[in-house]
């Protein structure tokens, strides 16, 4: 029996200890932009619009189900709505959390780049927080991304010279996505 209890209580260490790491590198380590663009199915410009907190009833697995109305679409696979599932949530007086699972408000406008779909149907997103950019309306009423852009160049889709305010519009970061991945599908 001691030896039953010993080999669980290490077992139990050896898997927080993994999920533990894993965490970390999830919600501290960001794909570049420009890959993750390289690697994604589509990329949408997104409003919140609902969410419902689901339980699994044969693990008992809590998960929340967003549903987005899509702004804009990089690759154009989806164009009017997409739900994406995620773990955790918040059911009742039950509440699961699950580090570097990103949460979204109603109303929230985000950039998510998307995988195709898992085997129960759903979109996965691409690197949980890395295919997140969150987006903020400006006192002038421009829609900003927030979020850190990473190895890829900016460009004005009007003017087509190159952002160096700091700040980037959805109408750019859209537009340099969109470039992105033309360019590398005209080099592969």
């Amino acid at each position: 029996m001691k030896k039953s209890l010993n080999i669980q209580f290490y077992f139990f260490l050896l898997v927080f200890f993994a999920i533990s790491s894993n965490s970390y590198a999830l919600k501290e380590h960001r794909i570049q932009t420009d890959l993750a663009a390289k690697m994604s199915y589509d990329i949408l410009f997104v409003k919140c619009i609902s969410k419902e907190v689901i339980k699994n009833p044969e693990n008992g697995i809590i998960f929340t189900n967003y549903k987005f109305k899509v702004e804009d679409s990089v690759k154009n696979k989806y164009t009017e709505e997409i739900f994406i599932r995620l773990p955790g949530g918040k059911l009742g007086d039950i509440s699961m959390n699950v580090t570097g699972v990103p949460l979204f408000k109603d109303n929230e406008e985000v950039v998510l780049f998307i995988e195709k779909e898992n085997s129960d149907g759903y979109p996965i997103l691409a690197g949980f927080y890395s295919g997140i950019y969150r987006v903020k309306t400006d006192s002038d009423g421009n829609k900003i991304v927030e979020s850190p852009i990473t190895g890829l160049s900016i460009i004005n889709p009007i003017s087509k010279q190159s952002n160096t305010s700091g700040e980037v519009t959805i109408e750019e970061f859209m537009y340099s996505l969109l470039k992105q991945i033309n360019k590398g599908a005209s080099n592969g």
